[in-house]
């Protein structure tokens, strides 16, 4: 039987996230102050090499299979510029996808995730002053909007791996790292703190397992996520805790994602990209 979190409106979302954000502003209407044009996009994309990354998310009690994640990143000179996730039921069709266009600093990128099942949507976009972020949790249902004011300590969806990456030495040391976690689905972020839980080895080879956890009251009721690195590279190996994926429009499903260093890095084509853009999205069934 599947787990639902403790809170489910806190859809976090931080297992390699995803994306290309169209000139327009992910979410249909552009930012005030949106960086970034179509021929800058053209550009970027076709200066950019892509790997491709593959998650499987499973029951934490029963370990079934209940979605797979197919990623897809661009990057230059060892930076991300974007990221496109297609969300897959254990059958193999896709019922989600996600877009990320990253920017500076890295923890806040743009973002958009429309899942069909629901046709839940929910995203950020962000200018040179300012953010919005916004959810919509149904076709029939209103676009819900609030600006959202950025920050060093803001992080957003996939941004999460840069800020560990950025703070790798702090944590390493064992000290708590603050930060404030967007929560599309609420319209607003909340206080966390990240810290080094332990080392361990997985896939044969050493990692780094970090927890993220509110601060304050709502942290004795939530549950906290769990993500492990490997500390070679500092690459995502697994995410444990509350997923963005949905197990109605309001509740999200509880996952063990694994990332098998086997099926992670290897090169893809602009084909490839074009046709995860392109494919068509199913109301299909996710297991556990």
């Amino acid at each position: 039987m599947r787990r639902i979190g403790s809170l489910p409106w806190l859809s976090l979302g931080l297992a390699l996230c995803t994306g290309v954000a169209c000139a327009e502003g992910i979410g249909g209407e552009r930012a005030a102050g949106e960086e970034g044009s179509a021929e800058n996009a053209a550009v970027t994309a076709a200066g950019a090499d892509t790997l491709r990354f593959r998650g499987e998310a499973r029951d934490v009690e029963s370990s079934s299979l209940m979605y797979v994640e197919d990623h897809l990143l661009r990057s230059e000179d060892a930076h991300p510029v974007e990221r496109l996730v297609l969300y897959r039921c254990p059958g193999g069709e896709a019922f989600a996808r996600k877009h990320v266009r990253y920017g500076e600093p890295p923890f806040a990128p743009q973002f958009e995730i429309l899942d069909a099942r629901f046709d839940y949507r929910e995203g950020f976009n962000r200018g040179k002053l300012a953010g919005e972020t916004f959810v919509q949790r149904g076709a029939d249902e209103a676009m819900k909007k609030e600006a959202i004011a950025l920050g060093e300590s803001l992080v957003v969806d996939a941004g999460f791996d840069e800020f560990v990456r950025a703070h790798w030495d702090t944590l390493a040391a064992g000290k708590e790292v603050p930060l404030r976690f967007l929560v599309p689905s609420r319209l607003a972020s909340y206080g966390f703190k990240v810290k080094k839980l332990r080392g361990e080895t997985l896939y044969g080879e050493p990692v780094s397992t970090f927890r993220l956890a509110l601060t304050g009251l709502l942290g004795w009721f939530a549950d906290a996520i769990d993500v492990s690195y490997r500390d070679r590279d500092r690459q995502l190996i697994r995410f444990e805790g509350l997923s963005n994926i949905r197990a109605t429009p309001d509740e999200n499903l509880v996952a063990r994602i694994d990332f098998p260093p086997d099926q992670q890095g290897e090169a893809a084509t602009a084909e490839a990209w074009d046709a995860a853009e392109q494919e068509p999205l199913k109301a299909c069934e996710v297991g556990g």
